[in-house]
């Protein structure tokens, strides 16, 4: 059984760091509505994905983070994360 533990104090920059962070999402939000098929398809920078496994793997990240808050406010543990090394062609 995990015990509980008093919740961590909320950082004095939090605002701040959430209107960064939303900002930033924006900002590439806005450059997504660009891409072509050709663009998703081409090889990012990572040695055998794409620019589409990258952006797959960034929605993938943003969906375990909400399923974690959402845990969290909840007060329930989440091992929702999948194991490290999972990635194309492995």
């Amino acid at each position: 059984m995990i015990e509980a533990r008093p919740p961590d104090p909320i950082p004095s920059d939090f605002p701040q760091m959430l209107t960064d962070v939303r900002a930033s999402t924006a900002d590439m939000l806005t450059d997504l509505v660009s891409l072509t098929e050709q663009d998703v398809r081409r090889p990012s920078l990572l040695p055998s994905w794409s620019v589409g496994h990258v952006l797959s793997h960034l929605a993938r990240n943003a969906d375990a983070m909400i399923r974690s808050l959402n845990g969290a406010m909840r007060h329930e543990p989440n091992s929702d994360v999948p194991a490290w090394g999972a990635g194309p062609g492995r």
